[in-house]
């Protein structure tokens, strides 16, 4: 208890510090939440906005919200946050977030049945419920707008159209609607073979690992009998990151990091050396991020993400990483953390 209590107290010695590289590179560190009123306590771990804001979990419940009450809601999210941004993803329901009366049941293989945007696409009337919703909080105009589960450029230009309809119903009605900043979720392998054509039609890319390692890896997360098979740093995972940096980034657009992958110290030097621009996490993870940021050169982890990527496999990606990293970690006394160091 007191060497955790000793761990805490330092950790929030972080939270005014810049996430800085030693050498200068800033890295932007959001935070993850579920809940609206999670927002009021996320300036107090260092974060500097919201990274993804589930907005799901507005709709588990038995009846969907009302327009007006998703307004509210993500009114409170953005006003409390202001002037930091706040990234709101679309209803993502479907796969293991079953919504009462939306969502389908009984799908052999939910997490690739009819979930997320495809949801959203077929059933336009609660999608657009949503949308406007989300144009109408948008009065401190520090809205990102993030559209999950993009497979293709037919599914993000119909998504695209009806945030434009969406935006003339609303003036058409006497409504003010600010500009939104509008991104997608790097989540499935056949947007990262188009990402160089979707970051020329969008403002940011948000990773999400956790679905990215599941399907390009072929490996349910959720079956205990394959866990030792989801790799976050298999070569082909770390492959389609680099890719959809180097996309974003000749087109002057950020990359996120919103997965498991931004809160375990070796996937940060990995993502930084990648060059993500911004890793978003639990709050309390934020300080301990942060931590490992200050204490890194960029130089060193860009040279050291260049060296993995050229490995065949993610034991040798492992191997590479604690052999260089993993004793600069536990001197940092982050102790939650060196249980997945040692055993990565």
């Amino acid at each position: 208890q007191e060497v955790f209590e000793r761990q805490r107290r330092e950790l929030f010695t972080m939270r005014q510090l810049e996430p800085m590289t030693r050498d200068g590179k800033y890295i932007t560190l959001h935070a993850n939440i579920e809940l609206p009123s999670e927002s009021e306590k996320v300036t107090d771990f260092g974060a500097t906005g919201i990274g993804l804001y589930r907005s799901e979990f507005l709709f588990l419940r038995n009846d969907a919200p009302t327009q007006d009450e998703q307004r509210d809601a993500y009114r409170y999210i953005l006003e409390t946050m202001y002037p930091c941004p706040v990234t709101i993803r679309t209803l993502d329901a479907g796969g293991d977030k079953l919504v009462s009366g939306i969502t389908a049941v009984n799908e052999s293989n939910p997490f690739m049945g009819w979930r997320s945007i495809r949801v959203c696409l077929d059933r336009e009337d609660i999608f657009c419920t949503q949308l406007k919703a989300l144009l109408l909080a948008n009065t401190k105009e520090n809205l990102r707008l993030l559209l999950p589960m993009i497979s293709g450029m037919g599914e993000f230009r119909r998504a695209k159209a009806c945030i434009v309809k969406c935006r003339k119903e609303l003036e058409a009605a006497g409504k003010k609607v600010a500009k939104v900043k509008i991104g997608v979720m790097i989540e499935v392998p056949a947007a990262v073979m188009i990402v160089d054509k979707l970051a020329k039609e969008v403002d940011f890319f948000s990773i999400g690992t956790n679905d990215l390692v599941q399907f390009t890896l072929a490996v349910d997360r959720t079956n205990e009998l394959i866990t030792d098979m989801f790799q976050p740093h298999h070569p082909a995972v770390l492959s389609m990151i680099y890719q959809t940096v180097q996309a974003a980034h000749r087109e002057g657009i950020p990359v996120a990091v919103c997965g498991e992958m931004s809160a375990d110290p070796l996937s940060v030097l990995l993502l930084v050396g990648l060059g993500v621009d911004e890793l978003s996490m639990t709050p309390w993870s934020v300080m301990s991020t942060k931590k490992i940021i200050r204490s890194i050169n960029f130089e060193d982890v860009r040279d050291s993400a260049l060296t993995v990527l050229q490995m065949d496999d993610a034991e040798s990606v492992n191997s590479f990483m604690r052999g260089k990293y993993a004793q600069t970690i536990r001197d940092l006394g982050i102790s939650s953390f060196v249980g997945q160091v040692d055993s990565s």
